[in-house]
């Protein structure tokens, strides 16, 4: 028998073994037992297909240097075909993952394990169902590997896209089913401002947030109110950090680091994050769908335009010449100008505004650093394209 013949003849006989149904009976059994213990994981199976096994034995045959004649040699050689990989996102679970894939299964040969940085460890084991042979039968049949990768999450995210790709992991694990969770970058951002870019880090707040499909969920509320915008998870993540105390103990510090102890050192600092606001909200609402009204939301029209008047004149020659420090100090008045827009954004009710702030409030920079154009721009559709009897 030729090399190819004997391949596909193996691997029809063998295909009992590494068949698809013994790994999905393993992963069924393991899913339901980390279910009932409540340990939150990821956990897929996989079996080669007959095709591919059969091209598979005759590499592994060539690399060996003589053909297979018995059943045992190939046990021995494809062990790894049939397999049931087990992601454990809290490395506090490893030991009772180990304590319920030893108790489900019948445990062949020794437990493997394998760091493959300083983060990742798994564990190897060969198993069968409880119940299906012997310990000691020979050959062993349904035989199915089982990976159990536990991470500590110390490493830190190099890049946006895997910002994305983690988010996409745990929202499913959270229940939902997004193919796209949004633009990672400011995400991302964020993360490094606050010190924390690791995946434990976003990990554990993530197991925390409320971001069912329920109607009553934090995810479901804010989707609502950050209406016309569509909320995506990258965005709910993002808002619900700048929220935690220590997102509001890194905009305490910022202010103090920029502002300092002089008044007129403050009030850059005000602008600067004024300027940033506006610029978010630009870049996240276009102004005619709703954003002006959603800005203005507790004023009435003669406050509205007091506070576009005020907009106006943060983008005005002489605000900037005190912001460059060509000027040393403010008029009474220009400080009001200052004092009021930033009352308003402190007591805003609304989501898009408080969010807006809040980056600012951080420095984030975004694709595009802020500068004094691009406010320019972001402000034109909200103060300088308004009806003459609303512009006051």
């Amino acid at each position: 028998m030729d090399r190819d013949s004997n391949a596909l003849w193996w691997a029809g006989t063998v295909v009992p073994y590494a068949s698809k149904r013994s790994a999905e009976m393993v992963a069924d059994r393991l899913r339901l037992e980390l279910r009932q213990a409540g340990i939150i994981h990821d956990i897929k199976s996989n079996a080669i297909e007959k095709a591919k096994l059969a091209a598979e034995l005759k590499a592994r045959e060539f690399a060996r240097g003589r053909p297979y004649t018995q059943r045992e040699e190939i046990e021995a050689d494809v062990i790894d075909l049939a397999n049931v990989w087990v992601y454990v996102y809290l490395p506090q679970d490893k030991d009772k993952v180990r304590n319920i894939v030893t108790e489900a299964f019948n445990i062949r040969g020794d437990i493997g394990e394998k760091l493959e940085d300083p983060d990742l460890c798994t564990e190897y084991y060969w198993v069968s169902l409880e119940g299906e042979q012997e310990e000691d039968q020979e050959p062993p049949t349904r035989l199915v590997e089982i990976q159990v990768v536990t991470d500590k999450g110390d490493r830190q995210f190099q890049a946006s896209h895997e910002v994305a790709a983690f988010l996409h992991k745990l929202a499913k694990i959270k229940g939902r089913r997004e193919t796209d969770c949004g633009d990672a970058r400011l995400l991302w951002e964020v993360l490094q401002i606050l010190g924390s870019n690791r995946h434990r880090d976003l990990r554990n707040l993530m197991l925390g947030l409320d971001m069912s499909n329920a109607l009553a969920s934090d995810f479901s509320r804010k989707a609502d109110a950050f209406a016309p915008l569509k909320l995506s998870l990258a965005t709910y993540v993002t808002d619900s950090i700048t929220r935690l105390q220590y997102g509001r103990d890194k905009m305490l510090e910022i202010a103090h680091v920029e502002g300092g102890d002089h008044e007129s050192n403050r009030e850059r600092y005000r602008m600067r994050v004024l300027r940033d606001t506006f610029i978010w909200l630009a870049d996240l609402y276009p102004w005619g769908d709703g954003t002006g009204s959603m800005l203005f939301h507790d004023l009435d029209i003669s406050m509205a335009n007091l506070q576009r008047k005020r907009v106006r004149w943060l983008d005005s020659l002489e605000a900037k010449s005190f912001y460059e420090g060509e000027q040393q100090l403010l008029p009474h008045e220009e400080g009001k100008n200052i004092a009021k827009l930033w009352a308003m954004f402190v007591r805003h009710t609304q989501l898009p505004a408080q969010y807006s702030f809040n980056l600012a409030r951080l420095d984030v920079k975004g694709p595009t650093p802020p500068n004094w154009a691009y406010f320019h721009r972001a402000i034109t559709g909200l103060v300088y394209d308004q009806p003459k009897d609303e512009q006051g």
